[in-house]
C-alpha cells in the first residue's frame, strides 16, 4: 500500500514537471522588445526634452555665429508736447524755424532797462510781442529713425558667446545622447527582467503543482510515522514557501509592468514578452561598443562644459573693457510746417568706469571654470572605477550563469531520478522534499543571476554606447 501510494504521487509529480503546458497563460499579445522601445522613445518626457534642449543650444549657435554682423534698427514716433525744447529742436529739424521762433517778451524792472530795450521810448514792441521761444503751445511731431551699428570690438563678449553656445550645443548634444542610452537600458532592463520573471514563475509553479500533487496523494503522512510524518510537514513548508515565493514574483511583476506602462505611455492589456534566455537577449539588444572607444556621453556633456564655461568667463569680464564701433543714422522729422531729413556718422568708444554689480566677475568666472573642471576630473575617474567593476562583474556574471545553467540540468536530471527512487520507496517524502527545496534555491539563484547581468550590462552599454551606433550621432 505505502508503494502504490508513492507511486502515484511520484507519478503526478513527475507529470507535472514534464508538462509545461498543462501550466501555460491564456493567449495573449507577445510585444518585441523592439515594439517597446519604439513606444518609449515617442513617448518619453524626459528623452524630448533633452533633444529639445539640443536643439535649442544649435540654434543659439547658429544665432551668435552671425554677431559680426551690423545691427539694423528703426524708431518710429508719433507724438503732441508743449516742452519748449522739444518742439525747437522739432521745428530745427523740419528746417522750417524763422526768426518769429525766436521772440521772447521783455519784462524790464526799470525805466533805465525800457530804454535799454529801444531807441524809441515810445516803443512799447517789446511788452506785446509773443513770447514764442519760452511758450510755444502745444505741437504735432512724427520721428522715424533707421540706423546701423556695426561694432569692431566689443572686448571679445560676442565671440565668446558664439563660441560658448557652440559648445554648448555639443555638451547638450550629449546628455541628450546620454538620456537616450539611459532610457534604452532602463528600458530594456526592464523588459529583460519581465522575461526573467516569467519563466521563474513558470519553474515556480511548475514545481508548486509537484508539491501539491505528492501532498494530494501522499497517505503516510502521520503522527504515527515519524519518518513520513517528518516528510509530510517539510513538504507542506515548502509549499508554503513556493507560494511565497510566487507572490514575490507576481508583485515584482505588476511593478515592472506599471513601470514600462508609464515609459510607453500605455501597453496592451495582458501582453507578455518574448521567451528568450537573458544571455542571448543581453546579446541582441545590450551589446555595448569598444571598452577603449574614450569616455562615455555622459563625461564628454561634463568636459564640453568646461569648455563652456571657459567662454562664459570672457562675457563675465568683458563689461569692465572698452568697445568700439561703427555708426550711422537717417533722420525724417514731420510737423505742422512741414517734412526735414538728417544724418549722422561716425565712431564710438565706450567703457564702464564704475559698476559694482561687475566687481570680482573675474574672480567668481575663475571658481565657476575650477568648479567644472573638477566635476569633469570627478567624472573621468568615477567612470574608470564603475567601467572596470563591471567588466569584472559581467565575466564573474556570465560564468556563474553557464554553471547555474548546467546545475539546473543537473538538478532537473536529479529530481526524475529521485521521483523514480521515491516511486519506489528507496528514499521517503523528506528526503524528496530536499530535493525539491534545491531546485526551488536554483530557480531563485538563476533568476536573480540573469537580474544582475542585465543591469550590469546595461550599465556598459550607458557607458560605451550600443555596438554599431556612431558615438557621435545626432539625437533623433
Amino acid at each position: 500500500m505505502k508503494h502504490i501510494s508513492q507511486k502515484r504521487a511520484a507519478a503526478f509529480a513527475l507529470i507535472s514537471l514534464l508538462a509545461s503546458a498543462v501550466l501555460a497563460e491564456s493567449a495573449s499579445e507577445e510585444l518585441s522588445f523592439e515594439n517597446v522601445w519604439e513606444r518609449v522613445e515617442k513617448s518619453s518626457d524626459s528623452l524630448q526634452a533633452a533633444r529639445l534642449d539640443a536643439e535649442a543650444a544649435r540654434i543659439g549657435k547658429n544665432r551668435m555665429s552671425r554677431h559680426w554682423l551690423p545691427r539694423v534698427y528703426t524708431d518710429l514716433r508719433a507724438f503732441q508736447t508743449n516742452d519748449p525744447l522739444t518742439i525747437f529742436g522739432g521745428t530745427l529739424l523740419q528746417r522750417e524755424a524763422s526768426s518769429a521762433d525766436f521772440m521772447t517778451r521783455e519784462k524790464p524792472d526799470s525805466l533805465e532797462g525800457l530804454q535799454a530795450l529801444s531807441k524809441d521810448p515810445a516803443d512799447v514792441t517789446p511788452f506785446i510781442r509773443p513770447d514764442t521761444l519760452n511758450n510755444p503751445g502745444t505741437r504735432n511731431f512724427g520721428m522715424g529713425t533707421l540706423g546701423v551699428d556695426l561694432p569692431l570690438y566689443e572686448a571679445g563678449a560676442r565671440s565668446a558667446a558664439a563660441e560658448m553656445y557652440a559648445k554648448m550645443s555639443e555638451a547638450l548634444n550629449y546628455q541628450a545622447l546620454h538620456t537616450q542610452l539611459d532610457e534604452y537600458t532602463l528600458a530594456a532592463s526592464a523588459y529583460g527582467q519581465l522575461m526573467i520573471l516569467d519563466r521563474e514563475h513558470q519553474e515556480l509553479k511548475n514545481l508548486q503543482f509537484a508539491v501539491n500533487s505528492i501532498l494530494a496523494r501522499y497517505q503516510l503522512g502521520n503522527a504515527g510515522n515519524p519518518v513520513g510524518y517528518s516528510g509530510l510537514l517539510g513538504l507542506r513548508g515548502l509549499n508554503n514557501r513556493l507560494e511565497a515565493l510566487v507572490l514575490q514574483n507576481r508583485t515584482r511583476h505588476k511593478a515592472l509592468l506599471d513601470y514600462l506602462g508609464e515609459m510607453t505611455g500605455g501597453l496592451p492589456e495582458n501582453w507578455k514578452t518574448k521567451n528568450q534566455e537573458a544571455k542571448d537577449f543581453a546579446a541582441a539588444y545590450l551589446q555595448y561598443g569598444d571598452l577603449n572607444a574614450g569616455p562615455s556621453f555622459r563625461t564628454r556633456f561634463y568636459q564640453k562644459m568646461v569648455e563652456a564655461q571657459e567662454e562664459k568667463a570672457v562675457i563675465d569680464t568683458a563689461p569692465l573693457r572698452p568697445k568700439t564701433g561703427l555708426f550711422a543714422e537717417a533722420q525724417a522729422v514731420t510737423g505742422d510746417r512741414g517734412t526735414g531729413t538728417n544724418y549722422k556718422a561716425g565712431f564710438y568708444f565706450q567703457m564702464m568706469l564704475v559698476s559694482p554689480t561687475d566687481i570680482q566677475a573675474g574672480s567668481q568666472a575663475e571658481k565657476e571654470v575650477e568648479a567644472a573642471k573638477l566635476r569633469a576630473k570627478d567624472a573621468v575617474e568615477k567612470e574608470k572605477l564603475m567601467l572596470d567593476k563591471l567588466v569584472n562583474a559581467e565575466k564573474a556574471l556570465d560564468r556563474s550563469l553557464d554553471l547555474l545553467r548546467q546545475s539546473k540540468v543537473l538538478l532537473q536530471q536529479q529530481t526524475v531520478t529521485s521521483l523514480d527512487l521515491f516511486q519506489n520507496g528507496a528514499i521517503n517524502a523528506l528526503q524528496l522534499t530536499e530535493v525539491f527545496s534545491r531546485r526551488a534555491d536554483l530557480i531563485q539563484a538563476l533568476s536573480q543571476a540573469e537580474t544582475e547581468y542585465l543591469q550590469v550590462r546595461s550599465g556598459l552599454v550607458t557607458m560605451r554606447n550600443r555596438k554599431g551606433v556612431p558615438t557621435e550621432q545626432q539625437p533623433e
